[in-house]
């Protein structure tokens, strides 16, 4: 059964007059007089075509009155949900959000901020998408992502980049080659060591910061081994094939073999930065955003 649109206005007193069955209660509860009950009845009856109501001995519904109510009562239920989904699409409790993040990034407080998100917003999708720092500003160009979390900050007409988390910079060596208590090591001192390092392709703006402080200390790092993940340098630093500048989010893990040692002025050399488009895709993204910005590490 199809509701005539004439009818929607009328709806809400129909049910009222139904749950009654009696035009002198329904009246009372619609704050109008009996006259006026029994002119929606009939306004009703005369659209939809037969007799909603008996009226005698007693007031009550006919076969096709019960099923008229069902169907508004079914119409109204429909109305009610899907006007608490267009709110709350328009909030942005409602949605997807694509989020695409280096892989370290997983290890600061992202997660934990994540899980109380989706807490709170239980009919937020998210998709999460893990590549390297080189691969989000171009999976962003391209649409895939909604926001990114990566080491790369870049400033772009129709963007805006906030950071997101302060990180520095630490050594990685075999377990034994330097005292681990000592408050921090001159990266002057791995001047004559092999170097494990990443692919230059994977982070560019990491490894020029880890170039430019060598530099400064007069010498280029001799790399010996290229990996692309942490845990292949890891392992590699492990093993005595040389020592590795990393994260110092990443030396919260214990791994075994491998110690790690602050290195000196390189406290907050490098972040995590997260960007959105200025104009985002849906009130979900904007409400993430709002979230892990009110969340992140103050900028200067």
């Amino acid at each position: 059964m199809s509701l005539p649109t004439v009818l929607l206005p009328e709806l809400p007193a129909l049910l009222v007059i139904a749950d009654e069955c009696h035009f002198g209660r329904a009246a009372e509860r619609l704050n109008v007089s009996q006259s006026r009950v029994s002119q929606i009845v009939r306004r009703i009856e005369d659209v939809v075509g037969y007799r909603i109501f008996h009226r005698r001995p007693t007031v009550r519904l006919t076969g096709a009155g019960e099923m008229l109510a069902n169907a508004a009562r079914q119409a109204m239920d429909d109305l009610d949900s899907g006007l608490a989904l267009a709110e709350d699409t328009a909030k942005g409790r409602l949605g997807i959000v694509r989020l695409g993040y280096a892989p370290v990034a997983m290890m600061t407080k992202l997660p934990r901020l994540l899980n109380a998100f989706h807490k709170r917003n239980p009919l937020v999708r998210l998709h999460l998408h893990t590549t390297y720092s080189m691969n989000l500003w171009s999976g962003f160009d391209a649409g895939q992502y909604d926001l990114i979390i990566g080491r790369e900050k870049q400033v772009r007409r129709g963007f805006t980049s906030h950071l997101f988390v302060r990180d520095g910079l630490v050594a990685a060596v075999p377990e034994g080659d330097f005292d681990p208590s000592q408050e921090g090591l001159s990266i002057a001192r791995l001047a004559d060591r092999d170097f494990v390092a990443s692919d230059d392709s994977i982070a560019p703006q990491w490894h020029r910061t880890i170039a430019s402080i060598a530099h400064s200390e007069g010498f280029e790092p001799r790399i010996t081994q290229r990996t692309n993940d942490w845990g292949a340098t890891l392992a590699l630093v492990a093993s005595g094939l040389g020592v590795s500048i990393v994260s110092s989010t990443l030396a919260q893990i214990r791994f075994p073999g491998v110690a790690f040692i602050p290195l000196k002025g390189a406290h907050d050399v490098c972040s995590f930065w997260l960007a959105r488009r200025d104009r985002p895709e849906s009130a979900a993204v904007e409400l993430l955003f709002s979230e892990l910005s009110a969340n992140s590490t103050v900028d200067e």
